[in-house]
């Protein structure tokens, strides 16, 4: 059962990039329709202007700070035990994905084949957690905080990614995420 839900976040994590890096242009929406709570106006590709519920996604890849703000570059689904989260920016893609056999709770989930995963692109070179022995790779995602009145989660996260070869690694450290789920 784990190997579907593995092929069903897969699948689901390369279309998500997919659709978001071949769109150059992202069409602002507006906060009223997407239920985006950040307030403020468009500030150059995420929406960061007001208040304090500005929702985010950044981490360190290779020692480089890379940041995503607002509901035009992150989107997250969330269900009982599954959660997966989407920033892109058109040019750099951080994904994650928790698929749980329990619901999904404040908590440390180390990354697992065919249950935990990180991936960050950069054009259109994945570098995905490595799973050398196919069962389990270094770092985690760390749910902090789950609040399902306002439908936001937060936590933090750190993986290692490589390339389909195998053959070049992507050290993702400090990385923090604050986002509204839908």
């Amino acid at each position: 059962m784990k190997k579907i839900n593995l092929i069903a976040l897969f699948a689901v994590m390369i279309a998500a990039v997919s659709f978001v890096s071949c769109s150059g242009d992202i069409e602002p929406l507006d906060p009223a329709l997407s239920g985006d709570t950040t307030g403020g106006g468009n500030t150059g590709g995420g929406n960061t202007g007001g208040g304090s519920g500005t929702y985010y996604v950044k981490a360190k890849v290779d020692g480089v700070q890379k940041q995503w703000t607002g509901s035009t570059q992150i989107q997250a689904q969330f269900a009982d035990d599954m959660f997966i989260l989407l920033a892109s920016n058109g040019s750099e893609t951080m994904s994650l994905g928790i698929i749980s056999d329990d619901a999904i709770a404040p908590n440390t989930y180390q990354l697992e084949f065919g249950g935990v995963t990180g991936v960050y692109t950069l054009g259109t070179e994945s570098f995905s957690s490595s799973y050398d022995d196919f069962t389990t790779s270094p770092g985690n995602i760390q749910v902090v905080d789950l609040n399902s009145t306002n439908r936001t989660i937060k936590g933090k996260f750190t993986f290692i990614g490589k390339n389909n070869a195998m053959t070049v690694s992507k050290n993702v450290t400090e990385g923090e995420f604050f986002v509204q789920y839908q």
